[in-house]
């Protein structure tokens, strides 16, 4: 790509795209996304992951950017618009299945998880300002105990509610990356339950939009 990668930083009203460097933490991920219109690449990395089963055995996983204290006041050595407050940026992960011995992420097929991924002020405006991706992936899952490493690959991500001042600079997209995420299923279902307090889309009708992007299994189970 002619632009390169470049790290995300979604502003309330244009995207401000900075190039710096930096790895994921751990527990943390890092995702890179490709626009379909503009054919620029981003990076956005992570420096909180958490994962978790919810009551039907899903495996869940929660990746979170937040500002930190140090970051709430902006550095004058950085060009900032006044009215931009810090962003808060988590996505979430949700696995349908895992994915089978010899199947590949190629495979026509080959989507087990969705996407959502919110992105809000990181102050007392995040009720009234939201931008949120929606999509689905591919997704593998590695380990146990108290860390899992997952591969997200084949993902695509679309705009699906901008809310308030937010815009969108990326539009349609293509997704992969990698996350080490921590066990911890109450950090999950808190996590959660935030977000989820800020859209305006009826729960069930969330779920029936994330079901209907997932393809069948490639190899369901024999009857």
């Amino acid at each position: 790509m002619g632009n390169g990668v470049k790290h995300i930083r979604i502003l309330l009203s244009f995207a401000s795209i900075l190039a710096l460097a930096g790895g994921c933490a751990t527990p943390g991920g890092s995702l890179r996304l490709a626009s379909t219109q503009s054919r620029t690449q981003y990076l956005q990395d992570f420096d909180q992951a958490f994962i978790g089963q919810d009551a039907n055995g899903d495996i869940q996983v929660v990746l979170i950017d937040e500002p930190s204290p140090a970051n709430t006041s902006h550095d004058q050595s950085t060009l900032h618009p006044a009215s931009t407050p810090p962003l808060r940026q988590v996505v979430y992960l949700h696995l349908f299945w895992r994915p089978l011995s010899g199947v590949k992420a190629d495979h026509p097929s080959a989507v087990n998880a969705s996407i959502d991924w919110y992105i809000t002020p990181a102050g007392s405006d995040r009720g009234a300002d939201l931008l949120h991706y929606q999509g689905a992936a591919y997704v593998t899952v590695h380990g146990s105990g108290d860390y899992r490493t997952l591969e997200v690959r084949n993902a695509t991500l679309t705009p699906i509610e901008i809310r308030g001042r937010m815009t969108d600079p990326i539009g349609q997209a293509t997704l992969h990356g990698s996350i080490t995420a921590l066990n911890d299923g109450g950090r999950v279902i808190q996590t959660l339950a935030d977000v989820r307090s800020l859209q305006s889309t009826p729960a069930q009708a969330r779920a029936n939009t994330a079901n209907a992007r997932l393809g069948p299994h490639p190899n369901p189970p024999a009857p």
